[in-house]
């Protein structure tokens, strides 16, 4: 009986150990499957020939510049304030190309701001696929190439938008010189989150997915000071998402959490003084004043300063 008993007991041993196994197999094939999916499902890339608005649209002069990303060509555009003016990489949202950035870039350059936007791999004219691989390797080329244009003598930030917060903070801790500052907006915790937040997936099924973008890891490893800026309105990124992100920054270079109220999620291009306004003097901090001297308003709002507008406890 003892022996059956044993026989028994390793065998059911070696049952739960193949059972563990054929677990982790499938746990790896799901997570492997799942980049794909999220590349096919909510990567969004935009038909560059639905929009021909760029900054001259908004009496802007701009310049058009391509930059290369391991063979690809990233479209880039360039708004110079002047020489000493400080200078922001804008990585843009999900669906979005440098066109609908034209009015940010316009609104920047009133503001005494220098600018440079791109495209992803894939994204309006940029050749290439959109990959999550691929949008890596652009951000790290954006970003030299955004140093090399903008030169010593100018202050250097970074700026993300929904999707690009992703990009931008995941690639941040390997920029070879380090931004001046970050600053976010609709930033996601992490795309496992965001993706059961839009139900593109079952809460169930995240725990399995590859942690793509992990927004508060990164946040971590900054070597910059960051800024997250979040709308209350935001429905498709919970403003609550920003704060763990901030509260990880704050840990290691410092981390601020801006709440808007009466301001959703497109708020960064639809609510440009309300957003821009905490990003404006975030960046006026840390620059001499006299960089920062204004060149007149834009259509809009007369103000930049958003009532109502608190800094939030971590």
């Amino acid at each position: 009986m003892r022996r059956v008993m044993g026989r028994i007991g390793r065998a059911g041993a070696i049952a739960m150990a193949v059972i563990a196994c054929l677990a982790a197999i499938g746990a790896l094939v799901v997570r492997l499957g799942a980049v794909p999916y999220f590349e096919s499902r909510l990567l969004i890339t935009q038909d560059p020939t639905t929009t021909t608005i760029t900054p001259e649209s908004y009496g802007v002069a701009y310049r058009a510049r391509t930059i290369d990303s391991h063979g690809r060509s990233l479209q880039a555009w360039i708004v110079n304030a002047g020489a000493k003016t400080p200078a922001i990489l804008f990585f843009h949202g999900n669906g979005q190309t440098i066109h609908d950035l034209a009015c940010v870039q316009a609104y920047l350059y009133r503001h005494g701001i220098s600018s440079m936007v791109f495209d992803y791999s894939g994204f309006g004219q940029s050749t290439g696929k959109a990959t999550v691989r691929n949008l890596d390797q652009d951000a790290l080329a954006a970003w030299r190439a955004f140093v090399a244009w903008a030169g010593p003598a100018r202050a250097k930030f970074a700026v993300g938008y929904s999707l690009g917060t992703g990009i931008l903070l995941h690639a941040a801790a390997r920029f070879k010189q380090r931004p001046d500052g970050i600053a976010v907006y609709g930033a996601f915790s992490s795309i496992k989150h965001a993706i059961v937040h839009l139900r593109d997936a079952p809460a169930w099924l995240a725990p399995l997915g590859p942690d793509i973008w992990n927004n508060v890891a990164a946040a971590s490893h900054l070597d910059a000071p960051l800024l997250v800026v979040a709308g209350a309105d935001d429905t498709i990124v919970p403003p609550a998402m920003g704060r763990p992100i901030a509260r990880e920054a704050s840990s290691a270079r410092g981390g601020r959490y801006v709440l808007i109220p009466g301001v959703g999620h497109d708020g960064i291009v639809a609510h440009m003084p309300a957003v821009w306004s905490p990003i404006l003097k975030f960046i006026q901090a840390r620059v001499a004043p006299r960089a920062m001297a204004t060149r007149g308003n834009v259509a809009g709002p007369a103000s930049s300063t958003a009532p109502g507008m608190t800094a939030q406890p971590l």
